[in-house]
């Protein structure tokens, strides 16, 4: 870091945000070359299980969006035939916003935008 900035009164003449910001290019080319000699190391058989794990990405996300995805086509369904669906089950916060939307759409009144968006997120 010192040497590509010029030597060591030009790296003392930085900011302390640009010694910062220095240090993190550093780090991250370090990392690279540190990864790149591990994955090395590694056996054929133990590079392609991480290169198909890296292909394939995080099954996490692709849980959530196999549920989202499932939900929507089921929520559909429901509007489709007629069916309520499931009852909301609001958190702490939105609980009594969604209570006070309930009573303002028996009386009338339009809901507001916090309402509206306390039951999408509910939902």
């Amino acid at each position: 870091m010192i040497k590509k900035a010029g030597g060591k009164s030009k790296w003392s003449a930085l900011s302390d945000h640009c010694h910062a910001e220095r240090h993190a290019v550093m780090v991250e080319s370090l990392v690279t070359e540190l990864e790149k000699e591990a994955f090395d190391l590694l056996s054929d058989e133990e590079k392609q299980v991480l290169k198909l794990f890296i292909w394939a990405g995080c099954g996490c996300h692709k849980d959530l969006n196999t549920v989202r995805g499932g939900y929507a086509c089921i929520a559909a369904w429901w509007a489709e035939n007629g069916i309520d669906g499931p009852v909301l089950l609001a958190n702490c916060d939105n609980s009594p916003v969604l209570d006070e939307c309930e009573a303002h759409i028996a009386q009338g009144d339009t809901t507001t935008p916090a309402q509206d968006r306390a039951f999408e997120n509910t939902s």
